[in-house]
């Protein structure tokens, strides 16, 4: 992320340069938290913590997502787009 934002953040908003700061800061929480050697309920717990946090500032860059899952496809909304799913994908009987 910091390589990216270095590399990309004059040719983005204000808005979404500091959506994306916001996001790398939370990556390095996580990274922490694991080098932190917690016991595994805490990590866990703290891991989903920060990465509901994570969600709140939106997608990540584009570029990142097809770097981390070469080949991966995302829709208009920016989310990945799942095998199978579509029109001729049964709602699920959960929802």
């Amino acid at each position: 992320y910091p390589d990216w934002l270095r590399d990309n953040g004059d040719k983005l908003s204000s808005q979404d340069r500091e959506r994306y700061q916001k996001q790398s800061e939370v990556i390095a929480e996580i990274a922490r938290v694991f080098e932190a050697k917690l016991p595994e309920k805490e990590e866990a717990k703290q891991v989903v913590e920060l990465m509901q946090k994570m969600q709140e500032y939106g997608n990540p860059p584009e570029e990142l997502l097809k770097e981390l899952s070469p080949g991966m496809e995302t829709g208009p909304d920016g989310l990945p787009k799942l095998p199978g799913g579509g029109s001729d994908m049964p709602e699920c009987p959960v929802m």
